[in-house]
């Protein structure tokens, strides 16, 4: 039997080390486990500790900061290539039983002939049916996404459960990898996919986790719909961020402006400015707490005068473009809109972040 390595992150997983590692050298007594644990307050690093003594290929990388399971993955795996040259295939999984133990021996067996083996959940019409309907939903959706934006016909991007060959990983830049939380999984696949491994998806069922608490959390679906353009086309994420909060904002307007006129009985160039003041609050709060990560408060008036400046002469500067591209040069008016708005995205990004938002990035 080959080398085997398993790379396996928790938080707060006291109620089910136990039983998945002691599961794993079940099925692989010669196997060396890495428990990379973030510190956990319920005590699961000092679980691991107590079952070291039972078993001697049981390693435990404790990490003081809580920063993301793409981050604990990416420390578990450069620890494991750097510590355990001879293993020839490195698992990934979750604590939390949902990546049953069983699935492993198909998975090892289809590692002697691909570089990549995914435990897939949409292989088999009942792959998913121990999760919620709204999980299992977003599931499909991601994977959708995922397929659409990197094309690759692979069904699974988001299962964590996977057996990845050491050569393979040795290949991978892991700096490339920023992903700090789920969206981690899709990147590695589509890095190791474009070095040209070859993949396998096994049929698994996905199960509910054992004990404890999910741990999804509203920033890592935003850091996923963001992460696949970035490593793909290499958009910035802060561009992307940008985009997205520009038309949060714009559509804020819209929804503000109809509701004011329709349903409250506003009159509309009253609604209009009233629209304004809820995409303008919008807008702000987003570039600066989301978009450029500026956290700052003690000068946070000066910010939204300066950015309200910057809106207004953007508004002028819009006008100014538009009646001279249509006046001057005779372009249709909608193309002369396009322009202009295309102008005042860039000029505003520039500002925004060299001059309005200029936090330090931690």
């Amino acid at each position: 039997m080959k080398n085997i390595c398993f790379v396996i992150p928790t938080y707060n997983e006291k109620e089910n080390i136990d039983k998945l590692v002691t599961k794993i050298f079940e099925i692989i007594p010669s196997a060396k486990i890495l428990i990379v644990d973030d510190n956990s307050p319920d005590g699961t690093g000092d679980v691991v500790k107590k079952l070291q003594t039972k078993y001697s290929g049981l390693f435990l990388l404790t990490r003081q900061v809580k920063d993301g399971l793409g981050n604990a993955y990416k420390a578990g795996l450069k620890k494991a290539l750097a510590d355990f040259v001879e293993c020839e295939a490195i698992f990934m999984m979750d604590a939390d039983l949902s990546h049953h133990p069983d699935d492993i021996p198909a998975m090892l067996e289809a590692s002697d002939k691909f570089d990549l083996v995914i435990g897939s959940a949409h292989l088999l019409s009942d792959g998913m049916s121990e999760y919620p309907f709204k999980r299992a939903l977003l599931s499909r959706w991601a994977n959708f996404y995922c397929r659409t934006i990197f094309g690759y016909r692979m069904r699974d991007w988001t299962n964590a459960f996977m057996a990845i060959s050491a050569s393979a990983l040795k290949k991978i830049n892991f700096d490339k990898l920023q992903a700090k939380e789920f969206a981690f999984l899709f990147s590695l696949r589509y890095l190791l996919l474009k070095n040209g491994s070859t993949f396998k998806e096994i049929p698994t069922i996905i199960r509910v986790r054992n004990a404890g608490v999910s741990k999804m959390a509203f920033s890592t679906i935003l850091e996923a719909v963001i992460m696949p353009w970035e490593i793909r086309f290499k958009i910035p994420a802060e561009v992307i961020r940008f985009l997205i909060s520009g038309g949060a904002a714009t559509l804020t307007g819209f929804v503000a402006l109809y509701s004011f006129t329709e349903f409250a009985g506003i009159w509309y160039l009253f609604s209009v400015v009233l629209a304004f003041v809820f995409s303008f609050i919008v807008s702000f709060s987003l570039h600066k707490f989301w978009t450029f990560d500026d956290c700052r408060t003690d000068k946070m008036h000066y910010q939204i005068a300066f950015y309200l400046l910057t809106t207004l002469t953007n508004l002028a500067l819009n006008v100014l473009i538009v009646f001279l591209l249509v006046e001057v040069i005779g372009l249709w008016y909608m193309l002369a809109q396009f322009l202009a708005e295309a102008v005042i995205a860039v000029e505003s990004f520039l500002i925004y972040k060299f001059a309005i938002f200029r936090a330090k990035r931690s």
